[in-house]
């Protein structure tokens, strides 16, 4: 009896494709647990399809989750108001963004604030419910834990190589340098491994490499390429091997968490930080924002272009065995209690409040807020009218 439409297709073509990118990720955990907590989902691929879906059963429909909702609060034809009064709701349409984005200036997300959700936690904020937006996050503990750990001295002896691109080796916030991969190799004997292709026009980043684009794969230095590598292959890599290396991109990637879950610590790449004191961690640009509050054996934290940190991470990480490792909010019983509040919330009460409080700032002439607001309270003053 309570519907949410996942009209996103990074989710549909995660469940029910082959998509495993971040976004991916995020989408099988929000369907699965959702499912487990007793609730509906349909997907959608468009928003035709998701105004007809909702019309069918408005009054079950709690959520809608999409990327770039507000291609549906600009449609007259989509978002409810006075020519559309069978549209969708403003308050049920939540944007669905990876990274923990305000987007406070964008106007293809006039909804803001809780309505902007998120697979990462916004560290900005000491809690998760104090952010400005609503973080759920994902979970990979139950599929993980499918898999058998190896133990360490069971393991090959190699290092896993966080690079699906080998532009990731060539852009500037590569954290190392090429030439750490040889080194290591020839004075620990350990084997640099991934999978990665070459593809220039990957996100762009092409234009800004001026230098020749080499693959760095040498089998006399210990560097091996397998290529792309199925969902099946890539854990099979991971859990033997004895640290997982990160590279600075991609940012705040799931791979380093499903790596901990199999008990293979991750080297996260520290790209910036105070240079007066350096190992301040809440002055810290790190790849995978949500491990720099963890530690040694399960996170080795290293300053980039830094060889000597880069070595004795790794000396010390292939000689240290750990258990699984499953950050706390990163469960499924964490996942399900946000996507419980998500659902069960009263948004259309929460949004009249936020309301009343844009109106407040409003009257009080607080004209660098008013500005921010003035799409969301635009929304919202059609949405007293025309709710149901």
């Amino acid at each position: 009896m309570k519907v949410a439409l996942l009209a996103d297709n990074w989710i549909h073509g995660a469940v029910v494709g082959d998509f495993r990118g971040g976004e991916g990720i995020w989408g099988i955990s929000i369907h699965k647990n959702l499912h487990k907590l007793g609730y509906t989902t349909l997907f959608s691929g468009n928003l035709e399809e998701t105004l007809f879906q909702y019309r069918m059963m408005p009054d079950l429909v709690k959520v809608i989750i999409r990327n770039e909702a507000g291609q549906c609060h600009n449609d007259k034809d989509c978002v409810k108001g006075p020519d559309n009064p069978y549209g969708i709701p403003a308050w049920k349409l939540f944007e669905m963004s990876y990274w923990p984005d305000y987007r406070l200036n964008d106007k293809n997300h006039p909804m803001k604030g809780k309505w902007l959700l998120s697979a990462g936690p916004d560290y900005d904020f000491p809690d998760f419910d104090s952010s400005p937006i609503q973080y759920i996050g994902y979970s990979t503990e139950e599929s993980c834990k499918e898999i058998p750990m190896i133990p360490l001295e069971e393991r090959k002896n190699q290092v896993w190589m966080l690079m699906k691109q080998i532009l990731y080796v060539y852009h500037h916030r590569f954290a190392w340098n090429r030439t750490y991969f040889p080194l290591v190799h020839d004075e620990l004997g350990v084997d640099f491994v991934g999978g990665w292709v070459l593809d220039k026009d990957y996100l762009g980043w092409g234009k800004d490499i001026h230098e020749e684009v080499f693959d760095i794969e040498d089998h006399n230095h210990g560097i091996y390429n397998l290529g792309m590598q199925s969902s099946e292959d890539f854990y099979e890599q991971v859990r033997n091997s004895k640290i997982m290396i990160g590279m600075a991109n991609p940012h705040w990637s799931p791979s380093p968490v499903e790596a901990l879950c199999l008990g293979v610590p991750f080297l996260n790449p520290i790209s910036d930080w105070d240079r007066d004191d350096p190992w301040n961690k809440s002055r810290w640009d790190t790849q995978h924002p949500t491990l720099k509050h963890y530690d040694r054996p399960y996170v080795y934290h290293v300053h980039a272009k830094n060889f000597t940190g880069f070595l004795e991470a790794i000396e010390t990480a292939i000689k240290t065995p750990i258990d699984r490792f499953i950050p706390e909010h990163m469960t499924e019983k964490a996942v399900q209690e946000r996507l419980t509040k998500l659902m069960e919330t009263d948004w259309r009460a929460k949004a009249e409040e936020t309301l009343k409080e844009n109106m407040k700032m409003v009257e009080r002439g607080e004209e660098a807020y008013v500005s921010a607001v003035f799409c969301f309270c635009f929304i919202c003053c059609f949405m007293r009218v025309f709710l149901l």
